[in-house]
């Protein structure tokens, strides 16, 4: 994947032909689509989904998570569990491929990047399905259509309650935001999650209703609890600030002037910058409340690719693409690591 990102980025044709980009990202998106379509017991949460699936089965549904995952529940009850998990995949994975070739000046590079971080989202779950309408419906932020893209997320909501905390991204995609204030609400907001943990705590219960109340309490009690990570809640923040520092930081400092002529990469900035925010306020109280991130940080994928847009040497390219491709192995690595038990060894209902 990584090699053919090099070959995209560098313009370097196939026998004249540069279809073959296209026909390769869609080739390894399939491929990631086909292997988590066939996935058995490996993937977060994968006993509660599967037991949960088997209460609507029975006849003893629950009914405790989300209206439309119920309803997906109650309809694929009639079949094996198996069509659960292709729909859940192709829901996941298939209308942020379809966005992300669209907006992404090299696909390639996206889609390592996108798999490098969160695994492309070969292990959904329906919180992924939450995020893949929220940047499908990126489209309609882009066309200014507020109430297409409110409908959206009310869809998403129906997956993962959590997805209202991308409702801001309408108002915050078209900010205008001058670089010394970038670097002044990072500085700002970083300090008030740390100093500031107990106020944060009281407007999150301030601004969420019964349901939201109860799942944050839940977090609270534990917030020392990694929920299956490697890392406590501040190892956590540090390293977040960290890898989201180099994300925003460098490409600003390169691409600043580039920002102030394009629309999209100026609110892909935004979207990093509320991303931070939220992270830093969130993480210190619960691993599990930095989750609310996930939304906003889609950008990550889209981000990088625009540096190779700028005017530079062949021999640069090739070394930044290096640096780049190693720092995304080692993201990579991390994850694997922190979740170990979750993702190793793969497993497939070929083999059950």
């Amino acid at each position: 994947m990584f090699l053919f990102a090099v070959l995209e980025t560098n313009h370097i044709p196939f026998n004249g032909r540069r279809r073959i980009y296209t026909y390769s990202y869609t080739l390894f998106i399939s491929v990631i689509f086909f292997l988590s379509a066939i996935r058995w017991e490996t993937g977060t949460d994968w006993p509660t989904y599967y037991h949960y699936f088997q209460g609507y089965t029975r006849n003893m549904e629950e009914d405790y998570m989300e209206p439309l995952f119920n309803l997906m529940n109650r309809i694929n009850s009639s079949f094996d569990y198996q069509v659960q998990i292709t729909e859940i995949a192709a829901l996941s994975i298939f209308p942020i491929a379809w966005r992300y070739e669209k907006m992404s000046p090299y696909p390639l590079l996206t889609l390592y990047i996108w798999f490098s971080l969160i695994f492309a989202h070969l292990f959904p779950v329906r919180q992924t399905i939450a995020i893949s309408i929220i940047v499908f419906s990126w489209k309609y932020i882009e066309q200014k259509c507020f109430k297409k893209y409110l409908v959206g997320v009310c869809l998403s909501i129906c997956f993962h309650y959590s997805a209202i905390i991308a409702l801001p991204l309408y108002f915050v995609w078209y900010r205008n935001i001058k670089i010394r204030w970038f670097i002044i609400i990072m500085i700002t907001s970083t300090l008030c999650g740390l100093l500031l943990e107990y106020t944060v705590k009281n407007l999150l219960y301030m601004i969420g209703g019964d349901f939201f109340n109860e799942k944050l309490t839940i977090y609270m009690e534990n917030s020392e609890n990694s929920f299956g990570a490697q890392y406590t809640p501040r190892q956590a923040l540090v390293r977040g600030i960290i890898n989201r520092s180099l994300f925003l930081i460098i490409p600003l400092l390169v691409l600043n002037k580039k920002r102030e002529l394009n629309t999209r990469l100026n609110a892909l900035f935004n979207l990093g910058l509320y991303s931070y925010v939220l992270f830093v306020l969130v993480t210190p109280l619960s691993i599990a409340l930095g989750r609310l991130t996930v939304f906003s940080d889609m950008f990550q994928a889209l981000l990088i690719p625009y540096i190779f847009t700028l005017k530079m040497k062949n021999s640069s390219r090739i070394i930044l693409l290096l640096i780049i491709g190693v720092y995304f192995l080692y993201r990579f690595t991390g994850v694997v690591n922190n979740y170990h038990d979750l993702y190793i060894p793969y497993k497939s209902f070929l083999m059950h």
